[in-house]
């Protein structure tokens, strides 16, 4: 997805001004910031089902595994998996980048 904007939220602005920076979920931990991203689809990947090349979309903030209750019904952000839960911004690459993978 080739970024057009992304914004910061509370969450941000509690990681670059606490006491904590760097430490924890919130921690950027080598990760280009932005957890709020929307853009345009740029290349269409294996799974891609619902949108197509040209699309524009608002990612969802947090990836999770997909077959945890939770993200089973769509609550990606309380994924049971340590593993997958991953937040833009944060675990991954954001959309303050040019372009991002969305999954």
């Amino acid at each position: 997805i080739k970024m057009k904007v992304s914004t910061i939220c509370g969450s941000d602005i509690r990681c670059i001004y606490r006491e904590h920076l760097g430490k924890g979920p919130e921690g950027y931990q080598g990760c280009v910031a932005g957890h709020e991203p929307c853009g345009q689809i740029v290349v269409e990947g294996p799974g891609l089902r619902r949108f197509k090349k040209g699309d524009r979309v608002i990612v969802y903030h947090i990836s999770g595994c997909g077959m945890c209750n939770d993200c089973r019904r769509g609550f990606m952000i309380s994924c049971t998996s340590a593993k997958f839960r991953r937040a833009y911004g944060w675990q991954r690459h954001g959309g303050m980048a040019e372009y991002i993978l969305a999954e």
